[in-house]
C-alpha cells in the first residue's frame, strides 16, 4: 500500500515540476521545490535536493 502511495505522490510531483517549467511559472517551481514532500520516493528526494542547491541558477537560465 505504501508502494501506491509513494508512486502516485513522486508521479504528481514530477508532473507538477514539469508543468511549471513548461509555462515558466517560477512560483510554483519554487513552491513545488522548497516545500516538504514526505511521501515521494528517496530518488525524487535526491533530485529535489540537487534542484534546491542549483536554484539561484536554474532561475537565471530557465526563467527568462
Amino acid at each position: 500500500m505504501t508502494l501506491d502511495v509513494e508512486f502516485k505522490a513522486t508521479y504528481q510531483l514530477a508532473q507538477n515540476l514539469l508543468v511549471a517549467l513548461q509555462h515558466k511559472n517560477i512560483s510554483a517551481y519554487q513552491t513545488l521545490i522548497l516545500g516538504e514532500n514526505k511521501l515521494i520516493s528517496p530518488q525524487m528526494k535526491r533530485s529535489l535536493r540537487t534542484l534546491k542547491k542549483y536554484l539561484p541558477e536554474i532561475r537565471l537560465q530557465k526563467f527568462r
